[in-house]
């Protein structure tokens, strides 16, 4: 999953090229705080040891997907706007 944090790291960037910090704020904050740490906690408990070296990989797809739900939404509002063409 390790690929998948080029992905959140470009998305962020984009947003925060394109003036928009809230979202960039959010989509970098997203993995430690709304994913890593509960998948931590929550994770062992039902897998012991295991789950902690799950939690990462996992809490890089959510974050991955999440970012990906981001650009896309954003790419299709730039679309109707006619800013990007194709």
């Amino acid at each position: 999953m390790s690929p998948l944090v080029g992905v959140q790291v470009i998305v962020a960037s984009f947003f925060q090229y394109i003036g928009k910090p809230k979202p960039a704020l959010f989509l970098s904050i997203m993995k430690p705080c709304l994913f890593l740490i509960p998948l931590m906690l929550i994770i062992p408990i039902f897998f012991k040891v295991t789950g902690i070296f799950v939690s990462v990989p996992l809490s890089d797809f959510f974050t991955a997907m999440i970012s990906l739900a981001f650009i896309y939404r954003e790419i299709n509002k730039m679309n109707e706007l006619g800013v990007v063409t194709g």
